[in-house]
C-alpha cells in the first residue's frame, strides 16, 4: 500500500482507515492561546474531505432498511380507505431525566421579570382564566400523565 507522509493507517477489528496526520500546537492554557487552539479542532469538523464514519453510515442505512420493512409489514387500509401504519418504537426506551429543578428555576426567573416589568398580575389573570376553562391544570407531583395520540 502506498501512502505519503501526511497519512497514517489506522486498523480496528472491523475496518481499516487512512487518516491524515494532524500536528497540534501545544495548548499553554493561556486565554490568548484559546482561540488558536479552538480553531484547530474547528477546521477538522468543517473539512468536507473527511467522510463520515462508515460504521455510522452503515447503522443509518440499517435503520432505514428496518424502517422500510416495518412500514411494509404494518401498512393497511381501513374501512374508509385511509392508510394505517404502526409507528416503529425504539426498544431501548430509557426513562427521561426529570428537569423539574430547571423548570422551577426558569419559572422563578420569568416571575421576577414579570414583576419587574409590572406584568405579573396580568399574566396571573390569564392563567386563572385558563385554569377555570380547563385549558391548563395544576401539576401534581404524585400523578404521572401520559400523552395519548389520536389519529389526525
Amino acid at each position: 500500500m502506498l501512502r505519503d507522509r501526511r497519512t497514517r493507517k489506522v486498523t480496528s477489528s472491523s475496518s481499516s482507515l487512512l487518516l491524515p496526520k494532524i500536528q497540534f500546537q501545544q495548548f499553554s492554557g493561556e486565554l490568548t492561546d484559546w482561540l488558536r487552539f479552538h480553531n484547530q479542532f474547528k477546521r477538522i469538523h468543517e473539512d468536507e474531505s473527511i467522510d463520515d464514519d462508515p460504521v455510522e453510515t452503515k447503522t443509518k442505512l440499517e435503520i432505514q432498511k428496518e424502517t422500510l420493512n416495518h412500514f411494509q409489514k404494518t401498512v393497511s387500509i381501513d374501512f374508509s380507505g385511509r392508510y394505517e401504519v404502526a409507528l416503529p418504537w425504539v426498544l431501548d426506551n430509557k426513562l427521561l431525566s426529570s428537569n423539574k429543578k430547571l423548570a422551577e428555576n426558569r419559572l422563578q426567573s420569568t416571575k421576577r421579570k414579570l414583576i419587574a416589568t409590572g406584568k405579573f398580575e396580568e399574566y396571573q389573570d390569564v392563567l386563572d382564566i385558563w385554569l377555570s376553562e380547563k385549558i391548563i391544570e395544576e401539576a401534581n407531583d404524585n400523578k404521572r400523565k401520559f400523552c395519548s395520540l389520536s389519529p389526525a
